[in-house]
């Protein structure tokens, strides 16, 4: 779900993300980071402390970051 609403909304950059392991081979300069489940045995224990990690690398170097605590409805954003 939030891997096709990136590529939706960002066609143009490649996704690296945790669950899709072939996205792991990929090469570039720019490109979104996700991890749509951070925490993976607090979510399972039904523990508020897990997240939804998204980044943005520019030309090698992160810009944006954004953390989600959907248990918590708290988000975190930072623009490097």
């Amino acid at each position: 779900l939030i891997s096709a609403g990136l590529r939706s909304a960002f066609p143009d950059l490649m996704l690296v993300t945790e669950e899709q392991s072939d996205s792991h081979k990929a090469q570039g300069h720019t490109f979104l980071i996700v991890d749509p489940l951070d925490g993976t045995k607090e979510f399972i224990h039904r523990r508020g402390d897990f997240t939804v990690n998204i980044a943005l690398v520019e030309q090698g170097v992160p810009t944006r970051g954004v953390v989600y605590a959907p248990a918590k409805e708290r988000m975190f954003f930072t623009l490097a």
